[in-house]
């Protein structure tokens, strides 16, 4: 009798995962959109309460640049204001007796998404900085700020509007976060220092100016002066 031990099968093994191949999200289209559950769509669209608060100089200076900022935040309005006054100090040095004359605020329903909007005329103001895009999306936590840089171009009364928005992703549309829009009256002042800088690179590119059309008017108007008091005298 063969007693050559016969060996048991060796155990099965399972058959190794298909690797599956990278899966690519489909692009956002508004059909894609129509298609969400509308208990997601309320999830994206939570409100929470915070403060909107500006800081726009109420006199500023003929061609010179000022500072114009908005801050949207879930800070209370005190906190909100303070830390504005703080954050425009550290960047631009102006007093503090400056910046809480010309910082305000109020409270805001803050959605999603944001816009901020500086309006003002060409005729009034130059932009020499402005934010890269006007919406922010709020992350639930994060301030999110808008700072431009403006240059007036004229001495006297000019006006300048902040709008704020809010997206309404019910209806796929803007509305006025606030209403009416934020209004700033702007009274543009001669800038004293502008004219003398003026006048001095007049002057050191044209020294004969100052020989002609002051000094030699001056040295004959006194000596006119000195040698009329001699005839007076003899």
């Amino acid at each position: 009798m063969d007693t050559t031990a016969i060996a048991a099968p060796a155990p099965e093994m399972p058959a190794a995962e298909a690797e599956s191949p990278d899966i690519k999200p489909a692009p956002v289209t508004a059909e894609s959109i129509a298609k969400v559950p509308n208990n997601i769509k309320y999830m994206s669209a939570v409100k929470s309460e915070g403060s909107v608060v500006y800081y726009c100089p109420r006199r500023m200076l003929e061609s010179t640049d000022n500072n114009v900022s908005v801050t949207i935040t879930k800070a209370a309005l005190a906190k909100a204001l303070a830390n504005l006054e703080q954050r425009i100090s550290e960047s631009s040095g102006v007093s503090s007796a400056e910046i809480r004359e010309s910082t305000g605020g109020s409270h805001l329903t803050i959605s999603r998404r944001m816009k901020v909007e500086l309006k003002f005329s060409e005729d009034d103001f130059q932009t020499i900085y402005k934010p890269e895009t006007d919406d922010q999306i709020f992350n639930g936590e994060q301030d999110m700020n808008w700072d431009w840089i403006i240059r007036p171009k004229n001495v006297g009364s000019a006006q300048l509007s902040i709008i704020v928005s809010a997206f309404d992703d019910a209806n796929n549309r803007w509305v006025a976060a606030q209403t009416p829009p934020k209004i700033f009256d702007i009274q543009v002042q001669v800038d004293p220092r502008g004219y003398l800088s003026k006048l001095w690179g007049f002057l050191g590119a044209n020294p004969e100016w100052l020989l002609t059309q002051i000094l030699f008017p001056l040295i004959a108007f006194f000596y006119g002066k000195k040698q009329g008091k001699k005839t007076t005298q003899s």
